[in-house]
């Protein structure tokens, strides 16, 4: 899927960066996709939220809440028991 990448400053001031994500309206993911929104954090550490927008206008957003980085996690968290 070739994509064209656009970053863009929405808003007012440098805390309102985003990532936008364009299909090129040839492709098999343009004809079902408009656009993809990255929006980060205002420090910049990780995404806050995706926005899907489908060709028909239809939206889907995806936040990110009570985000924690780069934390800690036990050994026994990373191994499978068998069934």
């Amino acid at each position: 899927v070739r994509w064209d990448l656009c970053l863009g400053i929405c808003g007012r001031g440098d805390k309102n960066k985003t990532l936008l994500l364009t299909p090129h309206r040839e492709s098999i993911a343009g004809q079902f996709i408009r656009s993809i929104t990255f929006v980060p954090a205002e420090d910049l550490s990780h995404i806050r939220q995706v926005r899907f927008v489908e060709s028909n206008s239809d939206t889907t957003e995806i936040t990110f809440q009570n985000v924690k980085l780069n934390q800690v996690l036990p050994e026994s968290k990373w191994q499978a028991k068998p069934r």
